[in-house]
């Protein structure tokens, strides 16, 4: 990430329960688990947040009121495990403004993140007519991201952007997406691309 600070989890134990990426044995972070660094602190978080979440999301906000990051990036690693955290990231943007977050996630895989799977301008379908909308924060950027030949879901297309992987058989790309050729910290194009309303493609590594 660089200049970017961020956080992270261990993937599988905190990833929907059928994400394709590591069925399929590819998924890039579970290649960086071999360095003990990496196992220990991603584990670490983990258990700090299941042991007293309310203690985890307050390290966070102490980094950030001390250091004051104008960019932070939930989960290099990982991904959302449940709706309180969430609620808890939410908060987390709300009360530090002055930093653009950013995350993105294959929680829709697993179909149980509906709360805030929706944008607060997407008009609700029907069917989900009775789901309570988590406004998104303005200073918060979600981007959905996808693994060729899984399906994504035409409202959650609607309402947030796309990171796709170019693995040579993805053929959903649009022509205009943003291909991800530099470091986090040279390009910052993820936390602003639902602003550009543009889709990101990372190629596969």
């Amino acid at each position: 990430m660089g200049k970017i600070p961020s956080i992270s989890l261990p993937p599988m134990l905190s990833c929907p329960r059928h994400a394709p990426c590591f069925e399929d044995g590819r998924c890039y972070v579970i290649k960086h688990m071999k360095f003990s660094v990496v196992v220990r602190a991603f584990g670490k978080n983990f258990r700090i947040y299941n042991d007293d979440p309310e203690r985890y999301f307050k390290q966070i906000s102490g980094y950030l009121d001390f250091n004051e990051p104008e960019y932070f990036r939930f989960h290099v690693g990982g991904d959302i495990p449940c709706q309180d955290y969430y609620d808890r990231i939410v908060k987390l943007c709300c009360a530090h403004k002055k930093t653009k977050f950013m995350f993105m996630t294959k929680c829709y895989m697993d179909e149980h993140y509906i709360h805030w799977m929706k944008a607060k301008d997407y008009s609700i379908d029907p069917i989900m007519s009775n789901i309570t909308l988590y406004p998104v924060p303005s200073n918060l950027s979600i981007i959905i991201s996808s693994w060729p030949g899984y399906p994504i879901p035409p409202y959650l297309k609607a309402a947030f952007p796309i990171a796709y992987l170019e693995d040579g058989i993805e053929d959903r790309i649009p022509e205009d997406a943003h291909h991800c050729l530099k470091h986090c910290d040279e390009c910052y194009f993820c936390w602003f691309a639902k602003e550009k309303k543009k889709d990101v493609v990372f190629h596969l590594h």
